[in-house]
């Protein structure tokens, strides 16, 4: 009888542990895919890096006064937009969660169009 109780416990527990996992699994995707996709519409608006991106470089910009320090920040921005576009057009490329085609393909030149901007003025600021 006891072995039974145990049994049932047990079972029990695995499926609330299973439960709660699932419901933080899925409240985790949430938050990464509609990131991505308010990133990929931000661009799509501004034609620009979304400000959740820019804003920590440009308020160090900001506090710096030397002209050297401010080119450095800048390199460093536009060399971590250029990785976070990357992934954006890698996740944008075989998510399923697009449209369709003709859609995949505007946001794909959009990204590579901004990616080539941020590659000019990194070197520019070099």
């Amino acid at each position: 009888m006891t072995i039974l109780l145990l049994l049932v416990a047990f079972t029990v527990s695995l499926i609330i542990a299973v439960v709660i996992s699932l419901f933080i699994i899925q409240l985790f995707m949430k938050q990464v895919i509609g990131k991505k996709h308010s990133d990929l519409q931000d661009i799509c608006d501004s034609e620009d890096v979304p400000a959740r991106w820019s804003d920590r470089f440009e308020k160090k910009v900001e506090r710096l006064k030397s002209d050297q320090q401010m080119k450095r920040v800048r390199r460093l921005a536009n060399k971590t937009y250029i990785r976070k576009l990357n992934r954006l057009i890698a996740y944008t490329k075989h998510t399923r969660l697009v449209e369709n085609e003709e859609v995949r393909e505007q946001l794909l030149n959009d990204l590579k169009a901004l990616v080539v901007e941020k590659r000019q003025s990194l070197h520019h600021n070099a």
